[in-house]
């Protein structure tokens, strides 16, 4: 009986070795077989979740769908996906608020003035933003306007500078300033400045003794060459009292008359204003425009606009024009008198408008 069990064990053992041996043999067959087998459950499982996802009707998925379930059920998920519209191009349009505003503003009100932001602030080379620019007016004696002007952002800027009809250009400072002393040509003192940049400012001043004193100005544009020449107290030329840009006398009404000289004739174009003024109550004293021969006049007609102011009525304007001999005559003087020419500027004026 030992033997026997020993034989059975014996062979029990040997049998067990050998199905081991056939599973070690054979276990790159099984396991391809199984992974083949676990892949192809998971990828229909993947390709079933997704589909189930997707469409709208839910049902139990079987454990193992066939080829042909899988194809019916992706058919009735594409009829259950509805169809999405075609969606409407999309075009900017024009911003038409600022406009219907303003037109509808126009129409209630004339005097609107938009409200001031901060895009309208002025800024220097450094991103500082600068304090707006401010024209001032000061009433001075013998019916003069002091006039100051301060533009930071504006520094060596070419001004020009408007009063009753009368312009002369200058410059500002390299910080923006500029001041001028103007003989008031009109009782409501008025003064315009346009910056080279833009920007438009205006500031007036009654002048109450305006009535005062009486005025000849004359404005010229370019190298016109022509001057204001006056002579006070009966002064022959080249006396004291010969008034010309080159002695224009002391400000004051009680010797006779004073020269003031507005513009810079340095400027690429200058526009230049030439104001004589007397005592409203004494002799007129006798005024010429006076042109030299220039290089750069010679040979053509100037041009200059003559302004005449008598009490406080607003002033008399009227162009004149000088023929200018050639260029063979350079140094040379052309005198016009005065008296003819306002003689001419007031017939102009009393001429009808059309």
């Amino acid at each position: 009986m030992q033997i026997g069990r020993r034989a059975i064990m014996v062979g029990g053992t040997f049998f067990l070795a050998a199905a081991t041996g056939h599973i070690m043999q054979n276990t790159d067959a099984f396991g391809a077989r199984l992974r083949a087998t676990a892949a192809m459950a998971v990828q229909d499982e993947l390709v079933l979740a997704s589909l189930t996802s997707a469409s709208t009707q839910t049902s139990p998925s079987p454990a193992t769908p066939s080829a042909g379930a899988t194809g019916a059920l992706a058919a009735a998920v594409l009829r259950s996906v509805p169809d999405f519209p075609d969606l409407p191009s999309i075009e900017p349009l024009p911003l038409r608020a600022t406009t219907q505003l303003a037109a509808r503003l126009s129409d209630v009100t004339s005097d609107y003035m938009r409200a001031e932001t901060l895009a309208d602030r002025e800024y220097d080379t450094y991103g500082i933003a600068c304090a707006a620019p401010a024209l001032t007016l000061t009433p001075l004696k013998s019916a003069m306007l002091g006039m100051a002007l301060t533009a930071p952002c504006h520094p060596n800027e070419i001004v020009r500078i408007s009063h009753a009809g009368m312009t002369f250009a200058a410059m500002t400072d390299d910080k923006g300033n500029f001041t001028a002393t103007i003989p008031a040509l009109a009782a409501k003192g008025e003064v315009s400045v346009h910056l080279e940049h833009g920007r438009d400012l205006s500031a007036s001043r009654l002048v109450p003794d305006l009535g005062s004193v009486s005025r000849i100005a004359l404005s010229t544009r370019g190298a016109a060459g022509l001057h204001l020449n006056a002579y006070i107290n009966g002064a022959a030329n080249g006396e004291p009292g010969h008034i010309r840009p080159g002695n224009i006398g002391l400000p004051t009404l009680g010797l006779g008359g004073f020269l003031v000289n507005l513009g810079d004739p340095a400027l690429a174009q200058p526009m230049l204003a030439e104001v004589f003024t007397a005592a409203a109550k004494k002799p007129a004293a006798l005024t010429e425009v006076v042109a030299t021969v220039e290089p750069g006049n010679c040979g053509h007609d100037v041009l200059g606009t003559i302004f005449t102011q008598q009490g406080t009525v607003l002033p008399t304007t009227g162009a004149i024009s000088v023929a200018m001999p050639d260029c063979d005559a350079l140094g040379d003087l052309v005198v016009m008198d005065m008296g003819r020419a306002l003689t001419t500027v007031a017939l102009a004026s009393a001429q009808p408008q059309p």
